[in-house]
């Protein structure tokens, strides 16, 4: 059975040969999200006119998150809640706006007002009224859309 995978355009920042040893290549990847790194690989031997089939993959990295936050089943099991990281940690990479207070009452009543931050279409970030983080927010058609509200 054969799937046809669909092209997309995808960023490889990195791309590192770290050890080979006969047939056999371990190579070190930065890319975009939506990268199918099987595909890469094929992709790559394809292009040198050989073939490969790729026998492991670790992904050391998602976003913010490295290895360092990962666990291990073992450890889940153990405790559950030493393994779970708080919102705060989960958010911090995202950046912060902090509305201006003539637009407060527009934002806590989901009005959608003209982008005024310096964030572009699709971006996420964090909306913060005076010292707390209300939610989390893009600009969808120039305007600031509250996706997640944290306020109460």
């Amino acid at each position: 059975m054969e799937f046809e995978i669909k092209p997309r355009i995808v960023t490889i920042s990195e791309l590192e040969l770290l050890k080979q040893e006969g047939n056999e290549f371990v190579f070190r990847i930065v890319c975009s999200a939506g990268t199918y790194i099987r595909t890469l690989g094929k992709d790559i031997f394809e292009a040198v006119g050989n073939i490969a089939t790729m026998t492991k993959l670790v992904r050391t990295r998602v976003g913010a998150f490295g290895l360092d936050v990962t666990h291990t089943i073992e450890e889940v099991e153990e405790d559950k809640a030493k393994c779970i990281l708080g919102l705060f940690e989960v958010l911090k990479n995202l950046p912060i706006f902090t509305v201006p207070i003539s637009k407060v009452k527009y934002i806590k009543n989901g009005v959608r007002i003209t982008n005024i931050t310096p964030y572009h279409e699709g971006e996420e970030f964090l909306l913060k009224i005076e010292e707390n983080i209300f939610g989390i927010a893009e600009i969808k058609d120039n305007k600031i859309v509250t996706k997640i509200n944290l306020y109460e």
